[in-house]
C-alpha cells in the first residue's frame, strides 16, 4: 500500500494531464492506471529508503505532509518517463522531486523526530513544551505576579 492514492494525485494535477503522461500508445485498455499505480508504489519505497533508519516502515500513520511528499515523488516519475525539458511548465515537477528529497533527507539526518510519530509506526500525542515555560505553583497571575516584569 502506497503513502497517497490515485485521487491524492488528482489534487495536484489534473486528471487528464496525469493519463495523457502515464498512457502509452500500444495500450489496449487502461494499462496507464498500473502505471500511475506502481509509481506510487515507487515513490514509497524511495521515502521508505530515507525513513527506515529512523522509524518502523512502513507507516502505520501517514502525516499530510509525507502524503504530499509521495505524491511529488509519484508526479515525477510519470513525467519524467516521457522526459522533460528543461524550459517546459512540467520542469517545476523536477523542482518538487527536489524538494521533496531535501526534506526527506532533514528528517533522515534531524536529531528530533520531526514526523512526531513513535518506533510503532502510530503518530505521537503532542506535547506542548518549553524551555519559557514556568511550573509554578499558584497560577494567580495578579499584580504581585506581574511585579518586575
Amino acid at each position: 500500500m502506497g503513502y497517497c492514492t490515485i485521487e491524492d494525485l488528482n489534487n495536484f494535477v489534473k486528471k487528464d494531464f496525469l493519463i495523457n503522461k502515464a498512457r502509452r500508445d500500444e495500450d489496449v485498455a487502461e494499462e496507464y492506471i498500473e502505471r500511475i499505480q506502481k509509481s506510487i508504489e515507487d515513490a514509497t519505497v524511495e521515502i521508505d529508503g530515507y525513513l527506515s533508519s529512523k522509524y518502523q516502515i512502513p507507516l502505520q500513520v501517514v502525516p499530510g505532509h509525507i502524503k504530499n511528499k509521495c505524491a511529488d515523488i509519484a508526479i515525477y516519475y510519470i513525467v519524467s518517463a516521457s522526459g522533460i525539458a528543461k524550459d517546459s511548465e512540467e520542469y517545476s515537477f523536477i523542482e518538487k522531486y527536489n524538494k521533496a528529497i531535501k526534506y526527506l533527507e532533514t528528517v533522515r539526518d534531524s536529531e528530533k523526530d520531526i514526523l512526531n510519530i513513535n518506533n510503532t509506526g502510530e503518530q505521537k500525542p503532542i506535547v506542548q513544551s518549553s524551555p519559557f515555560l514556568k511550573n509554578i505553583e499558584n497560577k494567580d497571575f495578579n499584580k504581585k505576579f506581574w511585579k518586575g516584569f
